[in-house]
């Protein structure tokens, strides 16, 4: 494993990292709210079919008692079919509570979408940023030490002889290969404290697919139309 050690960073650089860091923040903050109503408006469908189900069970139990009774209305049968009845309420507003949720979930994943491609677009952004200044910085590093002056007095030997015989490869194709070889020969950690922060954030369960809302013009109309049932219902 090789150890990162992190230098201070240009304050341009520094700017762009930042930024992308108060993204992912923002977006985890986003993703968490869908996840949110999503869970909520699971748990009220469950329980409306639980409930309707319930009613359903007491009814038929009922029933069976009331035609065993000869059309008796015992105790048990009452209190059994104001339960039924007590259940099919319950039913129906907890139906009503998706129902009322719906409009909410359905916008909010629309507007996590959205933020989710700004949300990988800066992140990259900081990445390329940070990783760029992270090479040249070591570059220039390496390149003034012993070491790495005999490297220059090869390449410049090396593009020397280039000149002579355009047959060979260039010294950048050949340092190119040179670089992958080690790549694929090290085991190498790649994290540090600011490139392990700059993460894409996770897909949630509850987001809508990468190729959902592909129309602006149809999902326009559809943020229209949610919002204007959210506008009813405030």
């Amino acid at each position: 494993m090789t150890e990162v050690t992190n230098n201070k960073i240009p304050e341009n650089i520094a700017l762009i990292i930042k930024n992308a860091e108060e993204n992912i923040q923002r977006f985890v903050t986003q993703r968490d709210r869908l996840t949110n109503l999503a869970q909520r408006l699971e748990k009220h469908k469950k329980t409306a079919l639980a409930a309707e189900q319930q009613a359903k069970n007491v009814g038929i139990a009922w029933r069976g008692k009331f035609r065993a009774a000869d059309g008796e209305l015992t105790k048990e049968i009452r209190e059994l079919k104001r339960e039924e009845a007590d259940a099919y309420d319950f039913a129906q507003e907890y139906q009503a509570l998706a129902n009322e949720l719906q409009p909410e979930f359905e916008l909010c994943q629309i507007q996590t979408h959205k933020q989710r491609s700004g949300h990988h677009n800066v992140v990259a952004d900081g990445r390329i940023q940070y990783s760029t200044h992270r090479l040249n910085d070591a570059a220039e590093k390496l390149l003034n030490t012993t070491e790495g002056k005999a490297f220059l007095v090869a390449v410049k030997q090396y593009r020397t002889a280039h000149q002579e015989s355009s047959d060979l490869p260039s010294s950048t194709e050949i340092i190119a290969a040179s670089i992958d070889n080690a790549l694929n020969q090290y085991e190498l950690d790649i994290n540090d404290s600011v490139w392990s922060k700059l993460t894409i954030v996770d897909r949630s369960e509850f987001e809508a697919p990468s190729n959902a809302f592909k129309s602006v013009i149809l999902t326009t109309r559809k943020v229209a139309e949610l919002e204007g049932l959210l506008g009813k219902q405030s």
